[in-house]
């Protein structure tokens, strides 16, 4: 059985499918002509973020039986079409937590300590500390959206600056908020009462472009807004215009709308903007944790491990 491997990824994943006796097939980033013609033959597949798996490529694959992603998003694969044709849509939740977490943190402490302007200063011959004032995250209340695996590991770091945290998670259990000491609020509290918000939802027709006007109408003047979760959740313009009027201090993005931006994306014109190219999940450790789990659950469904004539989304 063969397997597509359609982005690139730790090569323990190919080491691991071939010690199960599975061929995989190395074609990454492929055109839309060519991914559907490869799918023909293949009986499964392992994506990342950069491509995607529509309806009308998952149709036209008739010995798909599996699509793995190399981690947790999973609004570029219509679900529902590989549900009708029973193919299993596979990730790994939890397997980017740490990584992504932990760049959250390293980007707001970038933006309120003033780190890039002052390196890229440093560099340019300067030493002028005086320059760069910045500001200390202790005793700042921050407002988790989405309080899953990665929200929840975000909450643990900030606390341990002396941060207050509470959050807006209507799935998640109040017993998980109140053992973390996390108070669950309404999305206004939080916008009301949060001087750094971080975003870790998934994008759903529910979460696109949650956060726009009327949302930042209602937050702090000053407000940091990082989202490392994915591109949509924020409306960009309406970003841009809370930059320009002083209500939003700062944006820590490592995800955008149109991946990669535009040269005439206005975000990236703002010194208050910190923005990295996708790569939270980017560690050496993650990448092949998640690298060997999704290959061994690709193969695990077919090769019968699990009973693959259903169709489900496998976390």
């Amino acid at each position: 059985m063969k397997i597509l491997i359609a982005e690139k990824i730790d090569d323990v994943a190919e080491e691991l499918l071939r010690e199960r006796g599975l061929q995989p097939v190395l074609l990454f980033l492929p055109s839309r002509e060519e991914l559907i013609e490869t799918l023909r033959d293949m009986d499964g597949i392992i994506v990342r973020t950069k491509v995607s798996l529509p309806g009308e490529v998952i149709k036209q694959a008739p010995k798909l039986k599996a699509i793995g992603m190399h981690g947790i998003g999973l609004d570029h694969i219509d679900r529902a079409a590989a549900e009708e044709r029973g193919i299993a849509v596979l990730s790994v939740p939890g397997g980017n937590s740490d990584a992504v977490a932990e760049l959250t943190v390293g980007l707001l402490l970038a933006l309120v300590r003033n780190i890039c302007p002052a390196y890229n200063d440093v560099r340019a011959g300067q030493w002028r500390a005086d320059m760069f004032l910045g500001s200390q995250l202790r005793d700042k209340t921050l407002g988790v959206i989405a309080l899953g695996r990665i929200g929840l590991r975000v909450a643990h770091l900030c606390r341990a600056f002396g941060m207050r945290v509470v959050a807006h998670d209507p799935m998640c259990p109040p017993e998980i908020a109140a053992v973390n000491d996390i108070a669950l609020v309404a999305p206004e509290v939080l916008y009301h009462e949060a001087d750094i918000i971080s975003v870790h939802a998934p994008l759903t027709p529910s979460t696109r472009h949650m956060i726009g006007d009327a949302a930042v109408a209602a937050m702090k003047p000053g407000v940091i807004i990082a989202n490392l979760a994915r591109g949509g959740i924020l409306d960009e313009a309406a970003m841009v215009r809370g930059l320009e009027s002083g209500k939003i201090r700062g944006l820590c993005l490592d995800v955008m709308e149109q991946e990669p931006p535009g040269p005439g994306n206005l975000l990236l014109r703002f010194p208050q903007v910190v923005a990295v190219p996708h790569m939270g999940a980017r560690t050496m450790e993650s990448q092949r944790f998640v690298a060997r789990t999704i290959a061994a659950k690709v193969a695990d469904v077919l090769l019968g491990a699990e009973n693959s004539g259903s169709a489900a989304i496998r976390l």
